[in-house]
């Protein structure tokens, strides 16, 4: 690839010629901006009906004398003359309208730290708004040229320092080839420690809330996303999200179960009687192997009256007991299958929880059972492939690039989280947010309403 600086250097030929086409593709890019800007604002075809009355009295004062009664001959050379005139002043006037006033600051920001692609072509800044529901944020819509969502991703950081902006979201545009940033001023920053209240409860049915992004609160809903992976180092805030997600499971009346290897030490005496704490091998396999009964139980269920989720049964069946969401936590996988027991039966009871959880992993989803798996590094020794493929949502705590790679298939949570800040996690949508500190004395919820 030539540095970006080549595009640049008038002494090389090719050089040149790249950079006159990158300009006429820039202006291309503005000119179709232009009429999208004014299919999408009806109300900006106002400024496009009076540039139609200033052509015609243009018309009028150029030729409507006598000039073209005095020699007839000249119409046809004068309507093209006018025609040309107005076609390249109209298609100036789009082209200046479809550019966006910090275009080519953004522009040379981008080529500064080398983002672009195997063309040396640069991201294109085709708009710029403010998101409705909140005013601090900005949006910038780019056309890519190429550069989908992961490169934008892994570069996020480097993209931040050179616009000066937090980038709070990345997402798709109206299509592959538009990509739109939710952005920040550059000094603004999540709080470093936010502490539960109940009242940040979700009212929708079975919406978890995991924390406090830029944009507001991050939520998971298990309705549409059954399983969950909590992953980061030690000391990176894993348990306390944990608890955090459970507390709210119990406040929404599922039926929680706990696997902690630690003898019971995060998940002490105060969660009794709230959710069933498992401590050895013989309790997690007997546990798992009462979802599996369950899981079989609800199919049949289901199938005698033609329901098709928990929602479905419960409305179908209202003079029964209602079916209740499932929940099954592990505080740390690798307890579980790093523990190489010595004795037969231990490593058949490993061997047993781990394909009761592969089966519930694939199938628990329609039946309201779910999965939310705590560990610190789920690779193919710690979690297999079976569960970790049906994980639906994955957030990584402070972790190396190693770890960061495996969970989010980029090193954001290397790179962005800070090594002094416990309880900050990011999603694979690349969206940081800061987790809430959740006491077990906070177990003792207020009633739900």
């Amino acid at each position: 690839m030539k540095k970006p600086e080549s595009i640049y250097t008038y002494d090389d030929a090719d050089a040149f010629a790249l950079r006159q086409q990158l300009r006429r593709k820039y202006m291309r890019c503005c000119l179709a901006n232009g009429f999208s800007r004014l299919r999408a604002e009806p109300y900006r075809l106002l400024y496009f009906a009076l540039w139609g009355i200033a052509v015609l009295l243009c018309w009028q004062l150029m030729f409507g004398g006598t000039l073209l009664v005095e020699y007839p001959g000249l119409l046809p050379f004068v309507v093209l003359l006018y025609i040309f005139l107005a076609g390249f002043a109209t298609a100036l006037f789009l082209i200046t309208y479809g550019c966006p006033p910090h275009n080519r600051e953004t522009t040379e920001n981008l080529r500064r730290i080398g983002f672009y692609n195997s063309a040396c072509e640069i991201p294109f800044l085709l708009g710029e708004s403010h998101d409705p529901a909140d005013p601090r944020v900005r949006i910038l819509e780019f056309e890519t040229f190429g550069l989908d969502l992961s490169a934008w991703t892994q570069n996020r950081l480097k993209i931040q320092s050179a616009l000066n902006v937090i980038i709070a979201k990345i997402e798709a545009g109206t299509d592959l080839r538009h990509i739109r940033l939710y952005t920040l001023p550059g000094d603004t920053a999540l709080p470093k420690s936010i502490t539960w209240d109940w009242q940040q409860t979700s009212k929708k049915d079975f919406e978890l809330i995991l924390g406090e992004s830029l944009m507001g609160s991050v939520k998971v809903n298990l309705n549409t996303t059954p399983h969950l992976l909590v992953a980061g180092a030690t000391g990176s805030g894993k348990t306390s999200l944990l608890k955090c997600l459970l507390g709210q499971c119990i406040y929404k009346g599922a039926d929680v179960y706990i696997a902690d290897f630690k003898g019971g030490v995060d998940f002490n005496l105060m969660w009794q009687g709230s959710a069933d704490t498992l401590t050895d091998l013989r309790e997690v396999d007997d546990t798992v192997q009462m979802l599996l009964v369950e899981l079989e139980h609800r199919k049949q269920l289901f199938r005698k009256v033609g329901a098709v989720s928990i929602q479905d049964y419960n409305e179908c069946c209202r003079q029964e007991k209602p079916l209740r969401h499932i929940v099954f936590a592990v505080d740390e996988m690798a307890a579980l299958t790093l523990a190489n027991p010595t004795d037969k039966q231990s490593k058949e009871r490993v061997k047993s929880i781990l394909d009761g959880l592969a089966v519930l992993a694939t199938q628990g989803r329609q039946f309201a059972i779910h999965l939310i798996l705590s560990t610190q590094r789920p690779d193919r020794d710690v979690m297999p492939g079976q569960i970790k493929c049906n994980v639906d949502y994955a957030v990584c705590g402070r972790a190396n690039q190693v770890l960061s790679q495996i969970i989010l298939d980029s090193t954001a949570a290397a790179d962005a989280i800070p090594q002094d800040v416990p309880g900050r996690f990011i999603n694979k949508d690349g969206e940081e947010f800061q987790s809430y500190w959740f006491d077990d004395y906070m177990l003792r919820a207020p009633e739900q309403p």
